[in-house]
């Protein structure tokens, strides 16, 4: 009986720890923020060459931002079951479009030809 005893309490014990494990990482103080850089950004003014040079500038920014484009440092402190925290900051949608308008116009004057869409794009 005993022995039983002693079995199911180390099965509880080790569901107990496997659940701070997976709900805490292993931490007990766990922190993360992220701070969006340029936030009030207006988008600038461009014009493009055509509505298909448009759509795939678009597309491409909205791809690159979601994949990561926008992050401009992390940062983080980890003491295994201790501390983990971390910061992030990211440029704001507008900011990344911005400064992604900037690469692509190549010569400078505003405008995105078709080329410099496709050129962009293929980067």
């Amino acid at each position: 009986m005993t022995h039983r005893l002693t079995t199911s309490w180390r099965i509880a014990g080790a569901a107990a720890l496997g659940a701070v494990v997976l709900s805490g990482g292993g931490c007990l103080i766990n922190s993360g923020s992220e701070q969006v850089v340029d936030a009030d950004a207006k988008r600038v003014a461009v014009e493009f060459e055509s509505e298909q040079g448009l759509t795939d500038f678009q597309k491409t920014v909205r791809s690159r931002y979601a994949a990561g484009g926008g992050v401009v440092s992390k940062s983080g402190l980890a003491i295994p079951f201790v501390i983990a925290a971390g910061n992030k900051k990211v440029l704001s949608e507008n900011a990344f479009y911005n400064a992604e308008v900037a690469k692509a116009d190549a010569n400078g004057d505003h405008q995105i030809s078709d080329a410099e869409a496709r050129a962009y794009a293929a980067r």
